[in-house]
């Protein structure tokens, strides 16, 4: 199983600065296997979005870089793309009208259940104003899923909407 650990802006993010500079605001997860098998295959993708509610998704996906086999107790960082916001959405997130949210979605097989693709995702926010490591889960798209139609069906997962 995959942590998918909690959004952190860079270090030395002036999160006001950033917004107001087209396309700069970043954000990095962290993705580790908790899990006690190799994660084969792996592969991750993120959004940056801001939105009044979490069910507001953008169509676009950016891939982490491939990572392939992630082993037990390791982690790699995941950068999201640059937040694509027009000034009013800026304006709005600043006067806490609406959130900044980053969904991530991994998919990868393991070596026990060989037969099941894993499929997990995780979305959550940001509020302005809080400190920068502050992000909350979203009321939806957090969920952990198998390529097997009948656990699927069994478990009733959402898939987050547009995930590759």
């Amino acid at each position: 199983m995959l942590r998918i650990e909690r959004p952190m802006f860079k270090q030395h993010t002036q999160l006001p600065a950033e917004l107001d500079k087209q396309n700069s605001l970043t954000a990095t997860v962290n993705l580790e296997n908790v899990g006690r098998t190799l994660s084969i295959d792996l592969k991750a993708f993120t959004q940056i979005w801001i939105a009044d509610n979490d069910s507001s998704v953008p169509a676009i996906w950016e891939e982490c870089p491939k990572v392939g086999i992630l082993a037990p107790h390791e982690s790699i960082p995941c950068e999201t793309a640059p937040l694509r916001a027009t000034p009013d959405e800026v304006q709005g997130y600043k006067r806490r009208t609406t959130r900044l949210y980053i969904r991530v979605y991994a998919i990868y097989w393991d070596d026990v259940e060989a037969d099941f693709r894993h499929r997990q995702s995780m979305c959550l926010f940001h509020t302005f104003g809080e400190p920068l490591d502050s992000f909350r889960f979203c009321a939806s798209g957090n969920s952990i899923w198998h390529d097997n139609l009948q656990q699927r069906e069994q478990e009733n997962p959402q898939r987050p909407p547009g995930a590759p």
